[in-house]
């Protein structure tokens, strides 16, 4: 299926969202990832911000010029779930 039949088919049938991240990806503005990416584990180093890189993160690591080594050794992948009771 190819994305613009994916695109209207979301559009159609529930919602979708594009992302700075994947505008810029769309548009080839390998830069704007890589000032994106750093700026996102510098300051909001969060399990909650994974959910921009669910649709993208394949396309990302094709790309050249973006290291992902901060992002994935951040905390952004990474969930500390802290439970007493578990042993």
């Amino acid at each position: 299926m190819p994305f613009d039949e994916i695109e209207s088919y979301h559009i159609s049938n529930k919602y979708f969202y594009r992302s700075a991240i994947d505008n810029a990806l769309r548009n080839g503005q390998v830069r704007a990832v890589v000032l994106m990416i750093d700026y996102i584990v510098k300051y909001q180093n969060n399990y909650s911000s994974s959910f921009l890189f669910e649709k993208n993160l394949p396309v990302i690591f094709a790309l050249d010029g973006i290291q992902v080594g901060k992002l994935l050794s951040s905390r952004v992948f990474k969930m500390e779930i802290k439970c007493d009771e578990w042993p």
